[in-house]
């Protein structure tokens, strides 16, 4: 399906350090999250029901993340954002 949605797009870097909340839940095919490493404002993101999603370590360097919704994935470990 040319639909799909397998990573999350890269943002110019005006937006990328604008963005605050971020939904992207019920994206089942999401795999990638690189392109939302530079999003430094970033709060809040929601990624519930993100069934193929297991590597959340590109959210590293939103160091103003102060909330993560991960309900029904399969992420393991948040230890990538200690």
């Amino acid at each position: 399906n040319s639909r799909t949605i397998r990573a999350a797009p890269a943002l110019s870097a005006d937006f990328a350090h604008t963005l605050r909340i971020l939904d992207m839940e019920r994206t089942p095919s999401l795999t990638d999250l690189s392109g939302l490493s530079g999003c430094t404002a970033l709060e809040e993101a929601s990624f519930d029901r993100c069934t193929a999603l297991t590597d959340i370590s590109p959210l590293s360097g939103c160091r103003s993340l102060i909330a993560l919704h991960l309900i029904l994935t399969p992420v393991a470990s948040i230890a990538p954002l200690a």
